[in-house]
């Protein structure tokens, strides 16, 4: 095996040993279509002066739509395998949301999450905000949706898939970054896919808008669509 070979190996097997850990360290969680709601509760965040919006979730999934109000609505889930399950109960009810202002941002964070042991636990995140509101979301395990948005985007995940639908007219760059995983682009009736031996890599620009969409995650799959206004129906579902 010739070093060039040798180095991709290492490298393929570093990445891989890291997500194995990083699945090791978290808890277990039950896919949110295999459980029952046993909490939904929310509620709608004045932007008070600030003009971007950060929510930092631990372990859930994500949703994301731009709407035509002035304030942020939440709605969060949490969900148990059943009523029987009385700890998954229990630490259901731990869980909270808490918000504060840092500067130009309104930072929303789920808190009460359980660090340690096995558990049925999961969590829905669902978010309406002003269209125009730059948005950037960290997770540590989970799946983001945005759509809508038409402003600045950055996901930042280190385990879990992505998918932003966003304006073409609006969309100035796209820079796709996934340790294990595919990135694609959809723009123009085109597909792009990233480049990587191991882990994927796509950055793509153009001449007109303002907005600038990032995803990155460790393992997990990327992908962003540019709908026009004119082909939006015509977009990949």
């Amino acid at each position: 095996m010739n070093p060039q070979m040798i180095r991709c190996s290492r490298l393929r097997l570093s990445i891989h040993t890291l997500a194995a850990a990083l699945f090791a360290a978290l808890p277990l969680t039950l896919p949110a279509t295999a459980a029952e709601p046993i909490r939904t509760f929310g509620e709608t965040l004045e932007l008070a002066g600030t003009t971007a919006l950060q929510v930092k979730l631990p372990v859930g999934d994500l949703t994301v739509e731009g709407g035509r109000g002035k304030g942020v609505t939440v709605e969060l889930t949490v969900r148990c395998p059943g009523e029987k399950d009385r700890d998954c109960q229990h630490k259901a009810e731990a869980i909270f949301l808490k918000s504060k202002r840092n500067g130009r941002w309104l930072v929303l964070e789920v808190d009460g999450y359980p660090h340690l042991g096995r558990h049925n636990l999961s969590v829905d995140v669902h978010l309406e905000l002003p269209r125009a509101l730059p948005f950037q979301a960290d997770l540590g395990v989970g799946d983001v949706e945005v759509a809508g948005l038409t402003n600045d985007v950055e996901v930042d995940i280190g385990v879990g898939d992505a998918r932003v639908r966003h304006r073409e007219e609006r969309a100035r760059s796209v820079e796709l970054d996934a340790g294990v995983g595919e990135v694609e682009l959809y723009v123009d009736g085109r597909r792009i896919t990233g480049s990587g031996l191991v882990g994927k890599g796509l950055d793509w620009s153009q001449a007109r808008g303002e907005a600038h969409v990032e995803l990155d995650t460790g393992v997990g799959d990327l992908e962003v669509i540019l709908e026009s206004g004119k082909a939006e129906s015509g977009t990949p579902e």
